[in-house]
């Protein structure tokens, strides 16, 4: 299945009655990105104020909170390819960076298929996105995480295959034109990932939020994202959330899809 996102213009005190209820009924997986925020704190506030026991009906994601869930958006989920997460990450990258001028000005094939080539390493060696960096820039990092993913190749022969194409990436990591062919990618995705409070969301040991489990249990995530404080990177975290809730849905055909409510600002 495949989700469509839309933003909402509706009353916070309407959406957040409307998702409340949800939260009481334990039916539907729903989840809320607020880039407002207003809506978020009205359902707090109603949260604290409930004496049923809901905690473990609502998982929360606000960077400013240091109790925030994380979560690794190169989640391999074992029945899904493990290219999906990597192609999913892209697809959320090559969105934020269309509505940039700059960005789509200096970004090129070779970029772009560094890029993807790069996340599956790094879903294949099941390191977090907050690496992508380190892949690109250290040679021994990237050396270690090959050797990691050529251990377990007999047990996923379709690993060979990133292999192949990073052996060839490394023949030219210390060329003129890698470097040429890695700026955009650096310079585009750098300044939004590793912006203080996106860096809560993004942590390098094991994340909390894990959307598979979550639409299966039917919980609610509420997200609080406001563009006022967090600008582009706001962006990029809700695509990365959409990005991996859709993958997750699409792998589950048995389950509800999850109810979405985008709050734009």
């Amino acid at each position: 299945m495949s989700l469509e996102f839309k933003p909402l213009n509706m009353d916070p005190k309407i959406l957040s009655e409307r998702i409340s209820q949800e939260i009481l009924a334990h039916v539907n997986p729903v989840a809320l990105i607020d880039h407002d925020g207003a809506t978020f704190d009205l359902i707090q506030r109603w949260l604290g104020h409930q004496t049923v026991e809901l905690s473990g009906r609502v998982e929360i994601i606000h960077p400013i909170k240091e109790s925030t869930c994380s979560f690794n958006p190169l989640t391999w989920i074992s029945e899904v390819d493990f290219a999906d997460p990597a192609i999913a990450v892209r697809d959320a990258f090559r969105s934020i960076l269309s509505m940039s001028p700059k960005a789509s000005g200096i970004w090129n094939a070779q970029s772009e298929s560094i890029l993807i080539d790069t996340l599956m390493l790094l879903v294949a060696s099941k390191a977090s996105l907050e690496q992508l960096p380190r892949v690109l820039l250290d040679d021994d990092f990237c050396a270690a995480l090959m050797t990691d993913v050529q251990s377990r190749l007999a047990s996923r022969v379709t690993f060979a295959a990133i292999l192949v194409k990073w052996a060839q990436w490394k023949r030219l990591r210390r060329t003129d034109q890698w470097n040429i062919w890695v700026a955009p990618v650096i310079q585009s995705i750098n300044p939004q990932l590793f912006e203080r409070r996106s860096r809560n969301l993004l942590p390098d040991d094991e994340p909390n939020f894990h959307p598979v489990v979550s639409i299966k249990k039917k919980t609610t995530l509420l997200v609080k994202l406001p563009y006022s404080e967090f600008g582009e990177a706001a962006t990029l975290m809700s695509t990365l959330i959409l990005a991996n809730l859709n993958l997750a849905s699409s792998f589950q055909s048995q389950e509800k899809e999850p109810m979405i409510f985008i709050v734009a600002q």
